[in-house]
């Protein structure tokens, strides 16, 4: 009886397989940790914009749903006079009038100048072709409100086919940080930056254009219930969502 012989190919797909489930876990399982690790601040977070913005509970104003049916059955009105938002304003507006623009200086006595004024021309026009101040300024005011902002920068073609550097503001509420973060200088003691990206079946094929059939078919499967989908963060690997499903 012959011998069944093991294709190496199919070896290696089967390795490449495993390698990139153990990753998908590895990041996931860091993604949940970061996210119950930080969920009180993040909840507090959303109170916060809510008082800038005049909104509670869906409603204009700064009174609670519990507080407005007491006060109307007083017949008391609900008046809200927003002073938290004019400090806001009033810090962001300080940090755009006295904000210097960046400047390249040579490292040495050595270096070239010429260089250090090519790449400060280099900055400014990628950070006007990208509105780059006003991106700045929404991080700013961010970390105003909730003490964390971010700015993006990155290579990408989204304004420009041929690839362009990119900068973009971020949503506090969308990034991660994963590790302990005492040191000052997050490079230092953290293992990494999670930014979470939306992404709808369209832009994953657009992102993954070799993958068009398998995304197809993993939304189909989606759809008849034939895979499960963990419907919070806690995926209980092996039990709620089998491994070979993340």
């Amino acid at each position: 009886m012959p011998k069944k012989v093991k294709s190496p190919l199919k070896e290696k797909a089967s390795h490449s397989l495993d390698t990139s489930r153990d990753l998908a876990i590895e990041i996931l399982s860091q993604y949940r940790d970061a996210k119950l690790k930080m969920q009180k601040e993040r909840d507090l977070w959303k109170k916060c914009f809510e008082y800038v913005n005049a909104r509670v509970e869906g409603e204009v104003g700064q009174w609670p749903m519990e507080a407005r049916k007491k006060l109307g059955a007083e017949g008391r009105p609900v008046t809200s006079f927003n002073m938290v938002k004019k400090f806001i304003n009033r810090l962001c507006g300080a940090q755009s009038a006295l904000r210097l623009d960046e400047r390249v200086y040579p490292e040495s006595d050595d270096a070239s100048p010429i260089v250090a004024d090519v790449l400060g021309d280099i900055i400014k026009s990628v950070k006007e072709k990208n509105k780059g101040d006003l991106q700045i300024r929404r991080g700013f005011r961010d970390s105003v409100i909730c003490s964390e902002g971010w700015v993006k920068v990155e290579w990408g073609d989204e304004y420009n086919p041929y690839g362009d550097v990119i900068i973009k503001s971020v949503s506090p509420f969308r990034v991660f940080l994963l590790g302990e973060g005492e040191e000052y200088d997050v490079s230092r003691d953290r293992r990494g930056i999670l930014e979470l990206i939306p992404m709808d079946k369209d832009a994953v094929k657009a992102r993954w254009p070799d993958h068009d059939e398998d995304i197809d078919s993993l939304v189909d499967d989606c759809d008849k219930d034939e895979i499960p989908v963990a419907l919070s963060d806690d995926y209980g690997f092996g039990m709620n969502v089998a491994t070979e499903y993340v």
